[in-house]
């Protein structure tokens, strides 16, 4: 992600990380913001994630034993932690005073169309998929494309996964 961070250089646009669990990346993208753009107030990160686990399974996900309801899913509240994580992180940052981030909870086929329409404005340089399942995948990239901006930069996450085959079904479609 250190490679691919440096190349978000000139690209316009927010991060978006969609199903992002324990945070691990989200946060990873929130230290190479500071590092390589310290005083980019409009590098915004957006995460999205039910952080209840999978919801949504569908044939086209296949019948691994990761795919089953819940799986996935974190411990109670834990976005509100992750948060003051994040937020206590962006203390030590250039610029303090503006959050840079927003976690968004739900399912993404709800909280991403709403998500949308609240910030018409919004364009994308760097998107993260990392739904693993077939609808919510499919979702988010029928309606994020057009948000891009030019080179932006999509990183598939479970593409030819044998295990998680409807990441996969959904980019081919």
């Amino acid at each position: 992600l250190f490679e691919v961070y440096k190349r978000l250089a000139g690209l316009r646009g927010c991060i978006a990380q969609f199903g992002v669990r324990w945070g691990r990346e989200i946060a990873l993208f929130e230290s190479l913001r500071t590092i390589f753009e310290p005083f980019n107030h409009s590098r915004h990160i957006y995460g999205f994630d039910t952080f209840e686990g999978y919801t949504a399974i569908d044939a086209e996900d296949g019948l691994s034993q990761q795919i089953s309801d819940g799986n996935l899913g974190v411990t109670d509240r834990y976005e509100e932690y992750l948060a003051e994580l994040l937020s206590s992180r962006e203390q030590l940052s250039p610029i303090p005073t503006k959050r840079k981030f927003t976690l968004i909870k739900g399912n993404v086929e709800e909280t991403f169309p709403q998500f949308l329409t609240q910030n018409s404005w919004t364009q994308f340089g760097l998107v993260h998929l990392d739904l693993n399942l077939y609808r919510p995948t499919k979702c988010v990239l029928e309606q994020i494309i057009e948000r891009c901006t030019p080179n932006a930069i999509l990183i598939l996450d479970e593409y030819g996964c044998e295990t998680l085959p409807g990441e996969t079904i959904a980019i081919r479609e």
